[in-house]
C-alpha cells in the first residue's frame, strides 16, 4: 500500500483525562484522534491490473493496439491515445484509491496484527528449529568427492540464515508489542465502501474513446447461467481491453460493468448539463 498522499481531513477528539504514569501511555493519551486518507491499492476483490511505471509510453502493446482496432473497426491512433490513458490509469505513482484510516482503528488493528504476526513467527520458528536441527547433523564425511556437491553446505547454510532471521523477527515484534504508537495497520476504515477505482477509471476512459469514435453507448442484457452478463459492441470492446490489462486476463463481472456504464453516464450528462449542452439521445439500454 502506497501512502503516497495524506488528506488532512482530521476530525479532533479529546485527549484523556486519566493518563498513564507510563511515558508511552501519557504519548498516546495527549495525541488527538482523527482520520487520513491515503492511496490503497490492496482493495478485495479488485482485478489484477498491470500497474507498472508507464508514464507516456501506453500499457498496450502495438499488436495489442492493432488487434482492438481491427476487431472494432477503430483508428489505430484512436486506440493509441486509449493506451496512453491506460497507461495514466494504471501506473504505479498514481493515486486513485483514496481510503479513510482512522487513527484510534489503526493503533487497535495495528496491536491485533503484532499479535497474529507473532504467534505466525513463533510457529515458523519451531519449525525451522527442526530443520535446522536435521541439517547440522548432515554431514559429507563419507562422500568420496565432497568438494564437487556443493548443495549440502548451501542447504545448511540458508537454514541457518533462515532461522536466525525468523527468530531475529520474533524478538523484535516482541519488543513491539510494548509499543502501541509505533505500528499501526493502514487497512481502510470501512472495506465495504472501498470501490476499484483503477477499474472505473478504466471504463470510463474506454467510453470516452469510444464515444469519440462515433459509436453509440448502448447495451443489452442477456441472461447466462445466474447472472446477467452484458452483451453488445459496447461491452465487448470493454472486456477486450479489460483482459489486455490485467493479470491473469480477467473480464469485469457483468453487474459491475453495468453499474461502471451508469456511472460514466451519470457523470456524461451532469457535464452536460454545466456545459448547457444538449446530452446525446442513445444513452439508455437497448434491452
Amino acid at each position: 500500500m502506497s501512502a503516497t498522499l495524506e488528506a488532512a481531513s482530521r476530525r479532533q477528539g479529546m485527549p484523556s483525562q486519566n493518563p498513564s504514569d507510563e511515558p508511552e501511555a501519557k504519548t498516546m493519551a495527549t495525541v488527538p484522534d482523527y482520520s487520513i486518507y491515503i492511496h490503497f491499492d490492496g482493495i478485495s476483490g479488485a482485478l489484477r491490473w498491470r500497474i507498472d511505471d508507464y508514464g507516456d509510453a501506453g500499457v498496450l502493446s502495438a499488436n495489442e493496439i492493432r488487434e482492438i482496432a481491427e476487431l472494432f473497426g477503430l483508428e489505430v491512433e484512436q486506440v493509441e491515445a486509449l493506451s496512453i490513458r491506460l497507461g495514466h490509469c494504471l501506473d504505479r505513482d498514481t493515486a486513485s484509491n483514496f481510503v479513510e484510516v482512522h487513527r484510534a482503528t489503526a493503533s487497535v488493528r495495528g496491536r491485533e496484527t503484532i499479535k497474529e504476526l507473532k504467534r505466525r513467527a513463533s510457529a515458523i520458528g519451531e519449525q525451522f528449529s527442526k530443520l535446522e536441527e536435521g541439517m547440522n547433523r548432515l554431514e559429507p564425511r563419507f562422500a568420496s568427492e565432497p568438494t564437487t556437491n556443493p548443495q549440502l553446505a548451501e542447504a545448511k547454510q540458508l537454514t541457518n540464515e533462515l532461522a536466525s532471521g525468523i527468530r531475529r523477527i520474533d524478538a523484535l515484534l516482541s519488543g513491539l508489542e510494548d509499543r502501541p504508537s509505533v505500528a499501526f495497520d493502514m487497512s481502510p476504515l470501512d472495506k465495504r465502501t472501498v470501490v476499484d477505482r483503477r477499474r472505473l477509471d478504466v471504463v470510463m476512459q474506454c467510453c470516452e474513446i469510444w464515444e469519440a469514435a462515433g459509436r453509440p453507448l448502448s447495451f443489452n442484457t442477456a441472461p447466462i447461467g445466474e447472472h446477467a452478463q452484458l452483451v453488445g459492441s459496447l461491452p465487448e470492446f470493454v472486456h477486450a481491453v479489460v483482459v489486455r490489462v490485467t493479470d491473469p486476463p480477467t473480464k469485469i463481472a457483468g453487474g459491475t460493468l453495468r453499474k461502471d456504464l451508469a456511472h460514466y453516464r451519470t457523470a456524461r450528462d451532469r457535464a452536460a448539463v454545466e456545459d448547457d449542452t444538449p446530452p446525446v439521445s442513445d444513452m439508455g439500454d437497448a434491452t
